[in-house]
């Protein structure tokens, strides 16, 4: 099993749609960042805008808490988008080089494939 796990995570390395996707999370990143230097205090302002009338704030609430909160929530919509295009390409590559017209052709059970860590009896 360990040797199957280098195997595809050796297969993902060597591909260029998963620098892509690691670029991606960068450029999102960074513009998030750039966009808190430049339009931090608007944006806190118009989110604040409906506690001000209830709650007092002093001092600067746009911090590097609020921007990391920011960008840790901005993941849960990326990441799953760029695994999805990681994910596909690796199917793709694997459907081109024959691969899975191969395994699929042999006399195994195929519970046996999708479930490699299944052995029955």
């Amino acid at each position: 099993m360990r040797w199957l796990l280098y195997a595809e995570m050796l297969k993902l390395v060597k591909q260029s749609k998963t620098y892509y996707a690691i670029t991606a999370i960068f450029a999102i990143q960074l513009l998030i960042f750039i966009m808190a230097y430049y339009q931090g205090s608007a944006i806190l302002d118009l989110l604040l805008s409906n506690l001000r009338q209830s709650f007092y704030f002093e001092g600067k609430l746009l911090n590097g808490n609020l921007i990391m909160y920011t960008v840790l929530n901005s993941l849960w919509f990326n990441v799953p988008l760029i695994l999805m295009i990681v994910t596909s390409g690796m199917v793709t590559d694997e459907y081109k080089d024959g691969t899975v017209q191969t395994v699929m052709l042999q006399a195994v059970e195929k519970w046996n494939i999708l479930l490699p860590c299944y052995s029955p009896g």
